[in-house]
């Protein structure tokens, strides 16, 4: 008998750090170094509107947002996939961080690319 797959709910965390497209670079470049983070989740609203990465900020000119920054066609999971689903969906996807969003497309968690690999290690017959 076989044991049931794993869920994005049952892997996933709160939202650690969110900002708006609007935040200033700077303030993104703070954040992430005060907060020990490689990345975070731009919303607009509640919604789930892109991912802005350490990496992305570069030397971070003067008057430049997280918007203008950050990857927005980035996928997004919801929590009732099973971990084999969201791998197929962010298999191609050069971010660690994926958005867990609920029915209305509201952002409710957040799943790293980190926790994908280590299922996979973990579970090598998925």
């Amino acid at each position: 008998m076989s044991e049931q797959e794993p869920t994005v709910g049952e892997v996933m965390v709160e939202p650690i750090a969110t900002v708006t497209p609007e935040t200033p670079a700077g303030v993104v470049r703070r954040r992430l170094e005060g907060e020990t983070l490689r990345s975070m989740i731009v919303v607009e609203g509640k919604r789930p509107v892109g991912v802005v990465r350490w990496r992305d900020l570069g030397s971070a000119a003067e008057g430049r947002t997280a918007g203008d920054m950050m990857t927005a066609d980035l996928p997004v999971v919801r929590a009732d996939m099973t971990l084999t689903e969201a791998r197929a969906l962010v298999h191609d996807v050069d971010i660690d961080l994926i958005p867990v969003v609920n029915d209305q497309g509201e952002l409710v968690g957040e799943l790293h690319r980190a926790q994908l690999i280590l299922m996979e290690i973990e579970r090598p017959e998925a």
